[in-house]
């Protein structure tokens, strides 16, 4: 583990140090994440380990759609059109890759996995409103783009936002672990780059060497370092998940989901004008329904408690 660190750091630091080298060594990132990832399901040998596999498939065709984009516009120094190869990659290989495989992953071998369902979906709809506000309403109403090219710049967002909630499915299902923690925190640095980046290429001050690509970088390490770790046999395991049940990481999410709404009402109305009102609307009822049922399933289990004891 320590050497795989070792290694991510000095092809970082190379990545900074070495302007002219980058497309090489940004290839050099992913692979080194994807033969992590690959190393790790061989050392450890998961229960499940088609499930490590296409995660290693996603790392594999991120890293390509990462190279493709850098040869065309470093190397060849193409005005790369949009949509191109590159995007092809990443929304027809890594993100169904990925999501497949954090999927299975999160899914729990019981028949009252719904309440995870149900969390997962709360927290899409939370994520999605701020998507929604921020990146794709800008991109829907931009008279310069054409029907396709708004449908795949929507694809984006939409696509982090459904890889989130999937990890957020997968954290509310399993047992903390190291593992999990990594991939946790790797998703959670895609989500943020991406988001800085789509803010960065509607206000036309993109470029490369910025903090964003540290962001990615630290997604590469972390999925890769997360299948190094022996605690990722756990997550293959099988599990039994009480109806209904909800702990202290559930609870915050729903929490953090739910204030979504009425935060970015406030802010627009403070800003002097609501814009998004009917999505806040539509996300609000949305989201108050799923969070009465899943409470529902809570008050359901208490009963069957109560009745129990008595």
């Amino acid at each position: 583990m320590a050497s795989y660190w070792l290694l991510t750091a000095i092809l970082a630091t190379a990545y900074s140090a070495l302007p002219g080298e980058r497309v090489v060594v940004w290839a050099a990132i992913g692979a080194v994440a994807t033969a992590g990832l690959l190393l790790g399901v061989w050392r450890h040998r998961p229960r499940r380990r088609m499930l490590w596999l296409l995660l290693g498939a996603a790392l594999l065709c991120f890293d390509a759609g990462d190279t493709t984009y850098d040869v065309m516009t470093g190397w060849l120094g193409w005005a790369v059109p949009f949509p191109s190869t590159a995007d092809a990659i990443y929304l027809l290989g890594f993100y169904p890759l990925a999501s497949a495989a954090l999927f299975g992953l999160a899914r729990t071998r019981t028949s009252h996995d719904r309440t995870s369902a149900l969390d997962a979906v709360t927290l899409t709809v939370g994520l999605g409103l701020l998507s929604w506000i921020f990146l794709i309403s800008p991109y829907v109403q931009d008279p310069h783009l054409s029907p396709l090219q708004k449908s795949i710049s929507v694809a984006y967002p939409l696509y982090d936002v459904l890889l989130l909630a999937t990890i957020a499915r997968l954290v509310g299902a399993v047992r903390w672990s190291v593992s999990l923690a990594l991939l946790g925190a790797g998703g959670a640095a895609l989500l943020a780059a991406d988001v800085l980046y789509g803010l960065a290429q509607l206000g036309g001050t993109w470029h490369d060497g910025t903090a964003v690509d540290a962001l990615w970088i630290l997604f590469y390490a972390c999925w890769g370092a997360a299948a190094i770790h022996p605690s990722m046999a756990r997550l293959t395991e099988p599990r039994i998940v009480r109806r209904g049940e909800i702990g202290g990481r559930r609870l915050a999410l729903m929490t953090l989901s739910s204030l979504i709404p009425p935060a970015a009402l406030f802010v627009e109305a403070a800003r002097g004008g609501v814009r998004d009102g009917a999505v806040i609307a539509l996300c609000s009822t949305v989201m108050f329904t799923l969070v009465l049922t899943r409470l529902s399933a809570v008050v359901g289990v208490h009963r069957e408690a109560v009745a129990r004891e008595r």
